[in-house]
């Protein structure tokens, strides 16, 4: 038994025209189609937690170490980005405006969320596999 394909989007990276429409067609139309997970920039990933999680970019970025849900969101960047980007501590630090040994820290923190925290864990789950197509 044959399973329902569902294709959620097609980015195009440039004008389209009927030519570069004739070719998503027969390339959504051809049985040998694979799927290809870009990998995100950590911007996006950072859009994307604060819109999950509800929570201001300028709060996830501002100073401080008090608890709450700019640190909560800030976790789940840091540790997404660090599995799904292929980047180091550096550019992750600079997007959150932090320093690199805080990104260590925050990502030793993720992980120990990830086992106490369901919520936490189940968030950076669905994004992981939206991202990547596989489950973390």
């Amino acid at each position: 038994m044959t399973v329902p394909v569902r294709i959620r989007a097609v980015i195009v990276d440039g004008p389209v025209d009927d030519e570069i429409l004739a070719q998503i067609r027969e390339a959504i139309a051809n049985p040998r189609v694979c799927v290809v997970y870009a990998r995100p920039t950590v911007e996006e990933i950072l859009e994307r937690v604060s819109e999950a999680m509800r929570v201001q970019i300028a709060e996830v970025r501002a100073p401080g170490r008090a608890a709450g849900p700019g640190i909560r969101a800030r976790r789940a960047v840091a540790w997404l980005a660090y599995r799904l980007t292929g980047k180091g501590r550096k550019v992750i630090a600079d997007v959150l405006h932090r320093d690199p040994s805080t990104i260590h820290h925050m990502l030793w923190r993720a992980d120990e969320m990830r086992e106490t925290d369901l919520a936490f864990r189940a968030l950076t789950d669905r994004l992981f596999e939206h991202y990547s197509g596989e489950r973390p």
